[in-house]
């Protein structure tokens, strides 16, 4: 279609072509005539009664202009994609390797948390408690020291306090403690007001600052001189002497076997006064909640005894629960 709109186009501009140059011929035939006349031939005896009219012979030259030749061709016909939907799908040829699926293999069975029924499992349980304790000597100690001053200005009371925890700490690194183990613990100013003498109208103010340290002592064989230098260089608070074990690992297994050998005890005793016989523990708990404290003889000895510091023995003590199952005799 579109080759044949083209001809037609081709076609019109020639014959327009042609038009105009049959029109620009007259147009310069009438500017500059070039008519080719026959010559007249006078005859001197006889006057002719009608003159010869002039012939004029006007010669027109025009152009032709070829129409050009086209080559015609048949046009492909505009195919439209065929719909999605309704498209016939084409055949894999038979050289082509079939597409194998390989299936996922499904994971192992995973193991269960909690372990299969044993065999005359009756599904009912016996739960039991037991406790253990275990004692050690202790290696290190806590103690904080403090000091409290009183004054009329605030300025004269602190800087008191300040300079006396001073000399305490020095005396203290003389003795071989690490300055790294020692820690300020608590800083307090506060105002003290009271009547002086049975004359007086105004009570006076008077400021009270308190400083305090916590000293690590990592060998127990100097608790006595710590206390002793501090109270030299003015302290006049003692608010606490605790001892501990730098590592109770030790201890903490002792006890524990011996709990979990005392609920194994009590289990066995309570399945023979029930007439029941006991399968595997299901279940295991521990409470720590008794924690480490000092044993009670040992405590006593060092309130009884003020003038001498006794380390005495540390005892840790904790709990387990098993829960047992019953099997069928």
């Amino acid at each position: 279609m579109f080759l044949q709109t083209n001809r037609r186009t081709f076609s019109m501009i020639a014959v327009m072509m042609v038009a105009l140059a049959l029109v620009f011929g007259s147009i310069v035939m009438a500017q500059d005539p070039t008519p080719t006349a026959t010559p007249l031939e006078e005859t001197p005896t006889v006057a002719p009664d009608t003159a010869t009219p002039v012939e004029e012979t006007v010669t027109f030259t025009a152009t032709v202009i070829e129409q050009p030749s086209f080559r015609t061709e048949t046009p492909t016909p505009f195919e439209e994609p065929a719909d999605m939907d309704t498209a016939t799908p084409v055949p894999a040829s038979d050289s082509s390797t079939p597409m194998t699926e390989t299936p996922t293999p499904f994971p192992d069975t995973p193991t269960p948390i909690n372990p299969p029924p044993v065999v005359g499992d009756t599904g009912r349980t016996l739960v039991v408690t037991g406790s253990g304790s275990a004692s050690g000597a202790p290696d290190r100690a806590n103690i904080e020291i403090g000091v409290e001053i009183t004054s009329d200005t605030v300025t004269d009371a602190f800087a008191e306090a300040n300079s006396t925890i001073d000399d305490i700490i020095n005396a203290l690194v003389d003795l071989g403690i690490s300055r790294a183990d020692i820690q300020t613990t608590g800083l307090n100013i506060y105002t003290q007001q009271q009547l002086m003498g049975p004359d007086a109208t105004e009570p006076s103010t008077q400021y009270n600052v308190s400083n305090r340290v916590r000293v690590l002592v990592r060998d127990i064989s100097q608790v006595e001189d710590v206390i002793n230098a501090s109270v030299e260089n003015g302290a006049n608070n003692i608010f606490g002497l605790n001892f501990t074990l730098s590592d109770p690992t030790e201890l903490m297994r002792q006890a524990r076997t011996g709990a979990v050998a005392n609920a194994q005890a009590n289990a066995q005793h309570l399945a023979e006064l029930l007439g029941v016989s006991l399968g595997s523990v299901i279940k295991v708990t521990e409470f720590q909640g008794g924690g480490i404290g000092p044993v009670p003889e040992a405590a006593g000895n060092m309130m009884a005894d003020s003038a001498r510091i006794e380390s005495g023995q540390l005892s840790i003590s904790l709990q387990v629960e098993l829960t047992y199952s019953i099997i069928s005799d």
